[in-house]
C-alpha cells in the first residue's frame, strides 16, 4: 500500500513547457517512489526546417537568457515556442513570396504550413530587331547568344558574328541588348564613259540587296561587263565585271555617184 502519493504538473500550457516522463508517482513502503524516475519540464519546440537555395535565420527568441545555450551563434538546434525565423535566399535566388518570416506557436507547429521557397532568379525574355536569340535559357549564371539577320550585323567595336549575354544574380543581362544594323555597302565605282543611278535606295545610301545599274553616256554604247549589281550581305557589290563603254561608230556611208567622201571620225563631209 502507498502511503503517499504526488502529482506533478508542467507549466501552463501557453508558456511553451510540456511533461517528459509520468505525471503521478507514488511512494511506496521502502522509501523509494514506484518509478523511480523524476519528469522534466521541458520548453515546447517546433520541428526543424530546412531551406533549399537559403537559409532560416533566427529573429527572435521568447527568452534569450535562458535560452544561450540552445541558440548560440548560428547553430540553431531547437526553435522553442515563440520562435521567429526570417529567410534569406542564397545569390542568383528570390524568395517565391514577400512574407519571408515563420513563428513556433504553441502547437508546437510553424506559422504557415506553405513553407516558402527560394526560385531561381530569371532575366528578361529578349527581342532582337533583325536578329534572334540562340538559347532558351534565361535563368541566373545561364548565357544566351544573339546573332543578327542575314545582311544585318552587330554594332560593335569589332566585326564580330555574336554576342553572348549572362543571366545577373539581380535578374538583368549582363549587357544592353545589341543593336543590329543593316550592312552598307561603299561608293560604286566609277566607270569611265558612263553614271550609274540606284534602283531601290534613297540617294546616297547603298545598302544590303539595294542595286544599282549603269549606263553609257550619249554616244556610247556598252561593249562587255556587267550592267546591274547588287549590295551583299558582307558588304561587297556582286558584279563579275565593270561595263566598258566605247564610242557609237557609224559605218562608212559607201560611194557617192559623182562624188566622194572625206572627214573626220565625227564627221562626214559629201561633194557632189
Amino acid at each position: 500500500m502507498y502511503d503517499f502519493w504526488l502529482v506533478i504538473k508542467s507549466h501552463s500550457f501557453f508558456i511553451g513547457f510540456a511533461l517528459h516522463g509520468v505525471q503521478r508517482d507514488f511512494c511506496q513502503s521502502d522509501g523509494s517512489w514506484l518509478h523511480g524516475e523524476i519528469p522534466k519540464c521541458e520548453r515546447k519546440s517546433c520541428p526543424a526546417v530546412l531551406l533549399e537555395s537559403g537559409e532560416w535565420h533566427p529573429t527572435k527568441f521568447p527568452n534569450e537568457t535562458t535560452l544561450q545555450e540552445h541558440h548560440s551563434s548560428d547553430n540553431v538546434t531547437k526553435f522553442f515556442i515563440g520562435t521567429i525565423l526570417q529567410a534569406t535566399c542564397d545569390e542568383g535566388y528570390t524568395p517565391s513570396n514577400p512574407n519571408t518570416t515563420i513563428e513556433c506557436l504553441p502547437t508546437m507547429q510553424w506559422s504557415s504550413s506553405n513553407f516558402l521557397k527560394c526560385e531561381v532568379t530569371k532575366c528578361p525574355a529578349l527581342s532582337v530587331e533583325n536578329g534572334f536569340v540562340d538559347g532558351d535559357v534565361d535563368a541566373y549564371k545561364s548565357s544566351i547568344r544573339v546573332y543578327c539577320d542575314r545582311g544585318y550585323r552587330l554594332r560593335s567595336e569589332g566585326d564580330i558574328d555574336y554576342q553572348i549575354l549572362f543571366c545577373q544574380p539581380n535578374g538583368m543581362w549582363n549587357d544592353s541588348v545589341p543593336v543590329c544594323d543593316i550592312v552598307n555597302c561603299p561608293e560604286p565605282l566609277e566607270v569611265e564613259n558612263a553614271s550609274y543611278k540606284s534602283n531601290d535606295s534613297l540617294e546616297g545610301e547603298f545598302t544590303f540587296n539595294s542595286t544599282v545599274s549603269y549606263s553609257c553616256n550619249t554616244g556610247f554604247s556598252q561593249v562587255s561587263g556587267d550592267r546591274l549589281m547588287q549590295c551583299s550581305e558582307t558588304g561587297v557589290w556582286l558584279l563579275n565585271e565593270l561595263p566598258i563603254c566605247k564610242p557609237v561608230l557609224c559605218r562608212h556611208p559607201g560611194k557617192v555617184k559623182h562624188g566622194q567622201v572625206y572627214g573626220r571620225t565625227s564627221e562626214v563631209f559629201i561633194l557632189i
